[in-house]
């Protein structure tokens, strides 16, 4: 198709099916996508990923064999992350996680700071939750980092084996007790050698990336980095 034709039929379809920003609502406008300019920039990034010793790193210390860890924006009760998760989550929005994880992907690859990994893992969620729900958001996020950085995304090592209850409102040691044994390796034989990027939606305690890692350091020599959308804080 003619690129003239093409930006025309473009045009025809923002004219009779204006795109609105996610979080804001307003009309998109010219490249836009998801979200409007001010909102994109309005994202409360972390910067994680040019400090080694941040605070989602610090969390695995002692905990769990993470090489570094890193998140890329902020998450708080009202918040404009909490707005946009709960609309991948509940509304069908499945294009939001892989912008997400895209501008997550774009960031850490300029760094560098992807460079020595070889392949994406994104934590699974029971087959019940993806067919009540349609899809993994850890996946998409995943799905996003690979289209930013050209890496394979292995969504099938990992198997959850449980349909394990809610995180959300547990302690830490509920939340280390719901996952404990709900993971399963298929394959280890892939990892040897490699250093994979483990991927989350939103980090609180870590107590399901702890259990997701240390199901895949089964394999044996294996490097295991964290990278979750977002960081909980109060």
């Amino acid at each position: 198709m003619k690129a003239w034709l093409k930006q025309g039929l473009w045009g025809l379809d923002r004219l009779f099916f204006p795109q609105c920003c996610e979080n804001c609502s307003s009309e998109l406008k010219g490249d836009e996508a998801i979200l409007c300019l001010s909102c994109a920039l309005a994202l409360p990034r972390t910067a994680f990923h040019h400090i080694a010793e941040n605070r989602a790193y610090q969390n695995f210390k002692g905990r769990a064999p993470i090489e570094r860890a890193t998140s890329f924006v902020y998450f708080t009760k009202q918040g404009m992350m909490q707005h946009l998760l709960h609309r991948l989550k509940y509304s069908n929005r499945p294009s939001i996680g892989v912008y997400l994880g895209s501008l997550m992907g774009e960031e850490l690859k300029k760094t560098g700071w992807l460079d020595t990994i070889d392949a994406i893992v994104p934590v699974p969620l029971h087959w019940s939750k993806v067919r009540q729900r349609g899809y993994n958001q850890a996946g998409l996020f995943a799905e996003g980092i690979a289209k930013a950085s050209g890496m394979p995304v292995w969504d099938r090592l990992l198997v959850r084996k449980q349909a394990t209850a809610t995180q959300t409102r547990k302690s830490r040691t509920e939340r280390i007790t719901n996952v404990q044994e709900a993971f399963r390796l298929k394959r280890p034989e892939l990892l040897a050698g490699k250093h994979v990027l483990l991927v989350d939606d939103v980090l609180t305690t870590g107590a399901t990336l702890e259990a997701c890692a240390l199901e895949l350091k089964k394999a044996g020599e294996v490097l295991i980095s964290v990278a979750t959308l977002a960081l909980a804080i109060d």
